[in-house]
This record gives C-alpha cells, sequence and structure tokens, in this order.
C-alpha cells in the first residue's frame, strides 16, 4: 500500500518484528535486536527519510576521519525504549 512507503504504523513495525522505537540521525525511528551495546537494524518511520539517514550516516564515517585519535563521537541514534 501507498501508505507503507509514507509512513510505517507501529502494528506494522510489531508484524515485521521491530521491537524499540527512538530516533536516528535525528529522525523519528524503529529497531530491532537491540541489546545494551548495539543496535542490528533501523528505519525511519517515514521510509522517504532513508535518503537522509543514509547521507547522514556517510557523513558521520567521513567525519571520524579527521578527528584526533582517542576523542569520542556521540552516537546519532538513540533508543528510547520497546514499543508499547
Amino acid at each position: 500500500m501507498i501508505r507503507d512507503y509514507l509512513y510505517i504504523t507501529k502494528a506494522r513495525a510489531l508484524a515485521v518484528g521491530l521491537t524499540h522505537e527512538g530516533t536516528l540521525f535525528g529522525v523519528p525511528a524503529w529497531f530491532a535486536d537491540v541489546s545494551d551495546e548495539r543496535v542490528g537494524a533501523a528505519t525511519p518511520k517515514a521510509p522517504l527519510l532513508n535518503a537522509w539517514c543514509w547521507l547522514a550516516d556517510k557523513s558521520f564515517d567521513l567525519a571520524a576521519y579527521f578527528i584526533p585519535a582517542g576523542r569520542v563521537l556521540v552516537s546519532p541514534i538513540h533508543v528510547k525504549g520497546r514499543i508499547q
């Protein structure tokens, strides 16, 4: 359906195995396979924002080449909690 390209509902996210919500590069997102140290998969709640997340991810990777060794970058991925 066309709405799946505009917004992924909570029911659809749960149906495909996504278990948490939060933000990914500043946009609302659904997450799966979340542990204390990693996120296994993530997708923006609005799939049209995938391009923004890809660009932000590549920019973050590029910036990592130029920061001093030992400096810690703040993660742009924030898991708020389980989907209620």
